[in-house]
């Protein structure tokens, strides 16, 4: 029995000791990703957590690796395993590794606990990138459990004898019955080989064909070839060839007869290695472009625009913007210059999956509409992109790892082509009516009397305008309306102002100071001039400006009073304002109503000079002193043309319920400066709201709230950082509020500037 025992501890030191530590494991599966790629990292991750199923390290690094090779659902599971296990937040990446993944393999629910999780965690940290992709996703992800991006019956088909196991990616219609498209060879192959070539399929009957492998003047020896793309007369194809992963250029070569000659690289752009899915076009007016990829060192991949000249050679690339590129990635862009409509892969505006395709109106490719989600069947969880048109509008193309793709031992690692009917009214709606939506969201619209000197005179105008502002409109105590919680009134300035006047001896007999003396001897009168010329100006421009004029006015109350009671106070003053401009009949006849709008800011006590009194029994300084007289008034601060839309156009309009849309001027800001603003955003619901997003339409506007909930009737403050964007003149940038309750619809909010040189 002795030697039973000594035999049987000799067995199991020898399984222990054979067995290899969890930190070998990782340190393999580390090596292995360097220098062989993620598959057989991820096999040896796999028996690594097999082994050490608890281990926190183990766990982490599989879950990062399967999130990688795009296996959502096991990542997921792999990954809220660690999650559990980080007891001592040893990961903070884990958490936002876990919401992607949970979104991207369906888990809406979960994803959505986990990305408020990130929120609440990063509440303090509002510009964070941690705490806008949270409030990006949670937007999103209320709308995808409420059924917003649920689309049509439209079904799509996955080419199975064009796809294999691998990826398949990038195609482009030839002809009805013909397209090239882009395939990976030698993904799982362990020991290297791996290729990426270009083929061309046949349409027999119903189906496509597996493709033929395209001439090497394509397929060039030791380059990745891929993204094809054809000229808008089909005489040159257009496409990538990388050196690797990091390192490509845009080729063009000539193509006839299925015939491709020598290949040359396009001149786009000297400060980026990576160029990519090139997309040609011809302009309405007869202008050829070149849409396409860049990465940049400072971001992802971004799109970007380049023109050919009368030499028949693209200029450099220019970025789309930031409306549409992000701090993420933006690929794979198709333009259809007949419908002014373009269309993009991201994987930030908030959507479906992984990467969604967007369209957007666009007539110019500087201007965009706000982007549209293409919704389901085209976008799911996982990653979709490469969105083609048939030439006719009838067909598309495009790409996806979605769950059903054709079957490896992973679920979603990989790409399929996919193909589908596309009947444009029945995707997008009748076409005018889609017009008029995106149309009420364009920063540009064609001006019919676009004429030189009308324009000038609009410019001169404004100027002269600007000149004479601020303007300070002054107010006795109390007044408007004393002693009354009212936010408006029916008096006009002119009454307040009379009024005020007829108390003179009554502030010269408490205060006979020179100050106050010279306030009622000039100061009164030379604002109510300034007023009065500012009227006949604003008169003028009313009459021949083609924009709705906006202006930013300010109400101001002394401390005397309750905090909440001066607001109000503040209100009325803006009312009688308003009620003054109105009885100059500023407006001409039948005018619509928002051709003159106000931004009010009612500040109330809150901006008051310190060294005033508040004290009701020391009215000689609460009330009659010079201080508490320059608290009591209302500001005309700013004046600015809503050049987001055109009075008198012809094209039919949206639907007023179809987006809320506040204007606030800030003035001027210089060329790349930093400027800080308030605003404060009021509710135009006739219900409580609360803000479940703010997103703001450039990276330049960086905002800030200190509460999320607005009353009825209420507003809230948002606090903005604003660098001056690169182009001279007056410019529109725009934020974006979604309230929680998916039926309300956005707000949007017109920021309005005068872009000038720094001095």
């Amino acid at each position: 029995m002795k030697h039973f025992w000594v035999l049987l501890f000799i067995l199991i030191c020898q399984a222990v000791f054979a067995q290899k530590n969890v930190n070998d494991y990782i340190e393999e599966g580390r090596k292995a990703l360097n220098e062989n790629g993620p598959y057989l990292a991820e096999q040896i991750f796999a028996k690594a957590v097999k082994t050490y199923p608890n281990d926190l390290a183990a766990n982490y690094e599989y879950g990062k690796i399967l999130l990688s090779i795009n296996e959502y659902y096991s990542a997921s599971q792999i990954l809220a395993h660690a999650y559990s296990l980080d007891g001592q937040d040893l990961y903070p990446d884990l958490i936002h590794l876990l919401a992607r993944s949970q979104k991207s393999a369906g888990l809406h629910e979960a994803s959505l606990e986990s990305y408020t999780s990130i929120y609440q965690k990063t509440i303090n940290k509002p510009k964070s990138p941690e705490h806008k992709r949270a409030a990006v996703e949670i937007s999103s992800l209320k709308r995808l459990i409420n059924g917003e991006f649920d689309g049509g019956d439209n079904k799509i088909h996955n080419l199975t004898d064009v796809n294999t196991e691998e990826s398949d990616f990038a195609p482009v219609y030839i002809s009805n019955d013909e397209m090239l498209y882009s395939s990976s060879i030698g993904v799982f192959n362990m020991d290297g080989g791996f290729q990426i070539q270009q083929f061309k399929s046949k349409r027999k009957k119903d189906s496509w064909k597996s493709g033929q492998k395209m001439s090497a003047t394509v397929n060039k020896a030791g380059y990745y070839s891929a993204n094809a793309a054809l000229s808008p007369d089909s005489s040159y194809l257009y496409f990538t060839l990388c050196k690797d992963s990091e390192h490509c250029k845009i080729y063009k070569a000539k193509f006839q007869a299925g015939t491709v000659s020598m290949a040359r690289p396009i001149d786009l752009m000297d400060t980026v290695d990576l160029l990519s899915h090139p997309f040609p076009f011809l302009s309405k007016d007869g202008k050829e472009g070149l849409l396409f990829t860049a990465k940049t060192k400072s971001q992802g991949y971004d799109l970007y625009l380049s023109w050919m000249d009368e030499d028949e050679k693209y200029g450099p690339g220019s970025s789309l913007g930031n409306f549409i590129n992000s701090p993420e990635d933006e690929i794979a862009p198709f333009y259809i210059p007949e419908k002014d409509l373009l269309f993009f892969s991201s994987t930030w505006h908030g959507g479906v999956g992984e990467q969604d395709i967007y369209y957007c109106y666009t007539p110019d490719l500087k201007n965009f509409s706000r982007l549209v989600n293409l919704k389901s069947p085209f976008n799911s969880p996982a990653n979709d992109s490469y969105f083609k048109l048939r030439k006719d509008l009838k067909k598309g193309l495009l790409v996806s790892n979605r769950e059903g793709g054709k079957k490896n031992k992973y679920r979603t690692c990989c790409n399929d082509i996919y193909e589908f009917d596309y009947p444009f009214d029945s995707i997008h709606g009748d076409y005018g009516e889609l017009m008029a939506q995106l149309l009420d969201t364009i920063g540009y619209k064609p001006i019919e009397d676009s004429s030189v000197a009308l324009l000038d005179e609009v410019d001169n105008l404004v100027d002269s305008l600007r000149s004479l502002l601020p303007i300070p409109l002054y107010f006795h105590n109390d007044e408007p309306d004393p002693k009354t919680t009212k936010r408006t009134t029916a008096l006009s300035y002119q009454a307040c102002l009379d009024s005020y006047l007829a108390l003179k001896s009554q502030y010269l007999n408490i205060d006979s100071s020179a100050a106050v003396k010279t306030f009622f001897a000039s100061t009164l009168e030379q604002s109510f001039n300034r007023l009065q010329a500012f009227i006949k100006l604003l008169i003028r421009l009313e009459k021949i400006t083609p924009y709705p004029v906006v202006m930013a006015v300010r109400g101001y109350a002394s401390p005397l009073a309750q905090s909440e009671y001066n607001t109000y106070l503040s209100e009325r003053r803006i009312s009688s304002v308003q009620n003054y401009f109105n009885s100059q009949n500023v407006l001409p006849a039948n005018s619509p109503k928002d051709v003159l709008s106000w931004v009010q800011n009612p500040y109330g006590e809150s901006k008051s000079a310190k060294n005033v009194s508040d004290n009701y029994y020391d009215q000689k300084n609460s009330i009659y002193s010079i201080g508490a007289m320059l608290e009591r008034r209302v500001e005309i601060q700013w004046l600015q043309l809503n050049r987001s839309r055109i009075l008198r156009d012809t094209v039919k309009t949206a639907k007023q319920d179809q987006i809320k849309t506040l204007f606030y001027p800030l003035g001027r800001i210089g060329r790349n400066t930093l400027k800080k603003a308030v605003i404060a955003l009021y509710n135009p619901y006739n219900e409580d709201i609360s803000i479940q997003e703010l997103r703001a339409s450039c990276s330049c506007t960086e905002t800030h709230l200190e509460r999320y909930d607005i009353k009825k009737g209420g507003s809230i403050p948002i606090e903005l950082e604003i660098l001056g964007p690169d182009k001279l003149g007056e410019q529109n940038l725009e934020l974006i509020i979604y309230p929680s309750k998916s039926e309300l619809q956005p707000i949007r909010v017109i920021l309005g500037m005068e872009v000038v040189e720094n001095k």
